[in-house]
């Protein structure tokens, strides 16, 4: 995410239109508050951006028991 003052904006901007044109998002800062964001339209593949591999930590049979049986234990 890229941030940006109205000060220094000229200079940036062709930067943070990049940035949004790969589904990135884009902030607008004065006198350090925020006014405005610029947004991609459209979302990106957000599965390709995905770093990690969500892994399940228990047995998919424990996964599928109901709650009651394992707090009576």
């Amino acid at each position: 995410m890229l941030t940006a003052t109205t000060i220094n904006l000229p200079n940036p901007l062709f930067d943070a239109l990049d940035q949004v044109a790969q589904s990135e998002t884009a902030i607008i800062q004065h006198h350090h508050q925020e006014i405005t964001r610029l947004a991609p339209t459209q979302q990106g593949n957000w599965r390709a951006q995905m770093t990690m591999m969500p892994e399940i930590l228990i047995p998919p049979a424990e996964l599928m028991q109901p709650m009651d049986a394992l707090w009576d234990e």
